[in-house]
């Protein structure tokens, strides 16, 4: 078994806690990862081929959340890739909220 590899970013973001959810709920299964947990959650657990990935997000206020992006893999590659690109997509995400 290879050894577990781990990286992470976190970040405050100016957002709900809900706005926040759906956009890393979206921007996560767009790149293709598979949802095992419920939109609802502060934590989200997906996985991929040979990656998990697992985004928190804690309200600090009603307009601030904070965000932590983890991935995990076998493969180094995977995990420094995913936990980098994934983040960037949450942080950068451009996703407006509906009534």
């Amino acid at each position: 078994m290879a050894t577990p590899f781990l990286y992470h970013w976190l970040t405050t973001l100016n957002r709900s806690q809900d706005h926040s959810r759906s956009i890393s709920w979206k921007e996560v299964q767009d790149s293709g990862f598979v949802a095992h947990s419920h939109l609802g959650d502060w934590s989200h657990l997906f996985t991929n081929d040979d990656t998990w990935v697992v985004v928190d997000n804690v309200p600090l206020s009603p307009s601030q959340t904070h965000v932590h992006v983890i991935a995990t893999s076998g493969n180094n590659d995977s995990a420094q890739r995913w936990a980098g690109e994934l983040f960037a997509k949450i942080r950068d995400s451009r996703l407006v909220p509906f009534d």
